[in-house]
């Protein structure tokens, strides 16, 4: 089995592969088969978290990448909320399958008294209950 490089056709007949292209598929396989690799390696973390601002108050959000989100937090640049209320701690996160769902789970967090918060903080049971998609209406 040959491989070849995407959009890589050189006249003259070369036998040897380019590697200079940016995409690499193996022949025969179609574009729509090309995923850059780090997708899978490392896939989109989407996270749940929960911060301690320095007046006491609690603090949700949800991000893609934590470690950045928590830097700009840390910076200043992430909401008006936590500017006003530095340093900020992170108390707890929890890692989703989607940003759907994720948003969904902030979202319900946000909807809690504190009390309810502080136990989820405190290794609490966390049960989330998920609206499945509406049918849609026939015409």
């Amino acid at each position: 089995m040959e491989a070849q490089a995407d959009g890589d056709e050189r006249a003259g007949g070369s036998d040897q592969l380019s590697l200079s292209a940016p995409r690499f598929r193996a022949a025969g396989a179609s574009k729509l088969d090309f995923r850059p690799a780090l997708a899978y390696t490392y896939g989109a973390m989407h996270v749940v978290y929960i911060l301690r601002c320095d007046d006491g108050t609690l603090y949700t959000g949800a991000a893609k990448d934590l470690a950045r989100r928590l830097a700009q937090h840390a910076a200043g640049r992430a909401s008006r909320y936590t500017r006003a209320r530095l340093p900020v701690t992170l108390l707890w996160s929890r890692r989703e399958r989607s940003w759907s769902h994720a948003l969904q789970t902030e979202h319900w967090i946000k909807q809690l008294p504190r009390d309810a918060k502080d136990a989820i903080v405190h290794g609490g049971r966390l049960r989330v209950r998920r609206r499945s998609a509406r049918p849609r209406a026939r015409r």
